[in-house]
């Protein structure tokens, strides 16, 4: 079982989102790619200006540049969707021990009916 972060919209559409929190092997080893299509649009361009800047500077540091920047990615990911999320208006309202997003929705759904 893992801690949720139930994430609530301010907007008319009330959506609501579970998101965990800490380190993400999915970011760990995607992470520029899978930070586009969670609309992480600076931070990936931050990412690859530091890996080409370092590539270009200093050629024999590449896989060091790629690593750290991986293992940023790994830990900080999913924090910085959180982040990204508390930006656009949604509003922290519960956290949720769960298997699963889905199912965390659906406890928080069912306690604040």
């Amino acid at each position: 079982m893992e801690s949720f972060f139930i994430l609530k919209s301010t907007s008319k559409s009330k959506r609501v989102i579970a998101t965990k929190n800490g380190f993400s092997f999915y970011f760990l080893f995607l992470g520029p790619i899978l930070g586009i299509f969670k609309g992480l649009w600076m931070e990936v361009l931050i990412s690859i200006i530091f890996i080409y800047l370092a590539i270009y500077l200093a050629p024999e540091l590449s896989f060091f540049s790629i690593l750290i920047s991986s293992i940023f990615w790994g830990f900080f990911g999913k924090d910085l969707y959180i982040q990204k999320l508390l930006k656009l208006n949604y509003v922290p309202e519960d956290i949720i021990t769960s298997e699963s997003s889905k199912k965390a929705i659906l406890i928080f759904s069912s306690k604040n009916k």
